[in-house]
């Protein structure tokens, strides 16, 4: 009977374990194993992406004007995503920085990174003063400074070393790589900024993506040539400055992305990458 027991005890143990070690394997495998989502919203005439991480993390980049909250809210709860986990303001335009007022609620991060710039609208001080005020953490950053990184993937500050006198010169470029894809989120820096990011970090030149400065306005004439794999996303709307130049339109056609016809998504799957414009 002692014997009948053991043996069925065996074969209870040959049936559990392949179980066990199942159960095993699938929680220790990476978290980051989903596909990576970079989204540049239309928001009119200014700033406003997620970068939406295979682990559930959402990133927000500057969060447009005050009316551009609610877009941002809809878009992400489309996508069934209820808060924000990292902000990072580049710097003090109200078309940056205005939507981060409505979207307060739903910002889980207790730090939002900012490059420090005491200039820009009167507008993003008083919210960056609301938002500590509230208990966030204004948090400094330049070149070098990481807003996260795993490993497959980093978010990481290039510009600026230190801020002169330009609030749009001044502006925190970010170098985003994941599972060897690299995004390159420029925001409002000029032509002075843009050839020294590419002299100073020939790396970015590998990027599959890149965001068009200013919302398309002059780009330096080695632009197009300086990201040859590249897609140009262009955060764009209607504004009293002509913007974008139809120099930069011209010298980016045919691999340009542009907001004011919808929202663009890059979807980073295995060695490609798709792009969705959502009219």
């Amino acid at each position: 009977m002692f014997l009948g027991d053991e043996r069925c005890d065996m074969v209870l143990i040959s049936l559990i374990l392949p179980f066990f070690l199942f159960i095993s394997v699938f929680f220790s495998a990476p978290a980051l194993a989903g596909d990576w989502n970079v989204h540049f919203l239309d928001v009119g005439y200014g700033d406003a992406i997620i970068i939406e991480r295979p682990d559930v993390h959402v990133t927000l980049v500057d969060a447009g004007s005050r009316p551009a909250a609610e877009n941002i809210k809809r878009f992400l709860s489309s996508r069934g995503i209820a808060g924000i986990d990292a902000v990072v303001l580049t710097h003090p335009h109200e078309n940056h920085c205005g939507g981060l007022e409505g979207l307060a609620p739903i910002i889980k991060a207790n730090e939002l990174f900012f490059n420090g710039d005491t200039g820009g609208d009167e507008i993003c001080a008083g919210i960056l003063e609301t938002l500590r005020r509230a208990g966030r953490t204004i948090k400094t950053v330049k070149a070098g400074d990481v807003v996260y990184e795993g490993r497959d993937h980093f978010l990481k500050v290039l510009h600026p070393s230190v801020l002169g006198p330009g609030t749009n010169d001044n502006s925190i470029v970010l170098w985003l790589k994941a599972e060897g894809k690299g995004f390159l989120f420029t925001a409002d820096i000029g032509m002075l900024g843009q050839a020294a990011l590419v002299r100073e970090f020939p790396f970015v030149s590998q990027a599959h993506a890149v965001q068009v400065p200013h919302h398309g306005d002059a780009v330096i004439p080695s632009w197009k040539a300086d990201f040859p794999r590249a897609v140009f996303i262009m955060s764009t709307g209607k504004n009293p400055y002509g913007l974008p130049s139809k120099e930069t339109l011209n010298a980016l056609t045919g691999k340009l992305y542009r907001t004011d016809q919808g929202a663009i998504t890059l979807t980073s799957k295995g060695q490609e990458i798709s792009i969705v414009q959502h009219p």
